[in-house]
Parts: structure tokens; C-alpha cells; sequence
């Protein structure tokens, strides 16, 4: 039987899906936030239904999932372009010729100096693996334009 009204999902929004359709229980404690459970069925099944006027709604599923990164690893990453902002000019480094090869091996030079012990760069004080992600940076740069010719 279709049931016309809301349902949660597995994180407790409310959702138009069927029972037959609601996430399965959390393996472990058998529970879904909002849902009563059946120890000898493998979904759960919604206690009432759900007010959608009384709960708020952001569809941002399938959505990038920025909270997944750790920006404060980037501070050093940030702080070597704008070290090469002052000494270059900002966004030099898009013109330079032969980029992929000249950037790869500056790369290289740098995980090279981490793998001999090296961990900060004496030129300018910062971490190697932070010069590492800016050359990683640079690289995907121009690889998605060469993909576009």
C-alpha cells in the first residue's frame, strides 16, 4: 500500500518515499532517528508522519560536501602563493612556459627534499608538502586546459 504522506530518512529529513523505499536501519544499533523499529525487518518504518511546514528543507544532496576538508592544512599552501604573489606577481604562474614539465619537477624537487628529511624549504620557510600542493594545484590547472583544446 502507497502511504501519501511524508516520511524521514536516515538522517531525519523528511522525505515523500514509500516505506518501501526508507533507508535501511544502522546495521549496528538498529536505529534510524525518527523511526520505530522491527528487529526482524531490515527497514525502518516511520513512527508518524512528518509535518513538512514544521521542518526546514535544503535540497544539497549529491552536493559537494565541503565540510569533508580540513582548510586549516591549506594555510601553508596559501601562504607559499602569496609568498610567490610578492615575488613573481599574483597569478604568474599561469604564464609560465612549458608548465606541466617545469611544474612537475618542481614538484618532484620537493618531495624529493621530504623524502632526504627536508621537511621546510630554507628559501622561504615553509613546509615542502605546502609547495607540493601549490605545484599539485598548478598541474590540474593545466591539465583541465589542455583536456579543452
Amino acid at each position: 500500500m502507497q502511504h501519501e504522506m511524508p516520511y524521514l530518512d536516515n538522517k531525519n529529513i523528511p522525505t515523500n518515499k514509500p516505506y518501501s523505499v526508507v533507508p535501511v536501519c544502522d546495521p549496528k544499533t538498529k536505529e534510524v532517528a525518527g523511526c520505530h523499529v522491527h528487529k526482524n525487518q531490515e527497514r525502518c518504518v516511520p513512527e508518524k508522519p512528518v509535518d513538512m511546514k514544521s521542518v526546514g528543507r535544503k535540497d544539497d544532496s549529491g552536493k559537494l560536501d565541503w565540510s569533508l576538508v580540513d582548510f586549516s592544512l591549506l594555510e601553508g599552501m596559501v601562504r607559499v602563493l602569496m609568498k610567490g604573489a610578492v615575488k613573481y606577481d599574483r597569478d604568474n604562474w599561469q604564464m609560465v612556459p612549458d608548465p606541466i614539465r617545469r611544474y612537475t619537477n618542481a614538484l618532484k624537487r620537493h618531495l624529493f627534499a621530504i623524502d632526504r628529511g627536508e621537511m621546510v624549504d630554507k628559501e622561504d620557510n615553509e613546509h615542502h608538502i605546502d609547495h607540493v600542493l601549490c605545484c599539485a594545484l598548478f598541474l590540474k590547472y593545466f591539465y583541465l586546459a589542455k583536456e579543452k583544446e
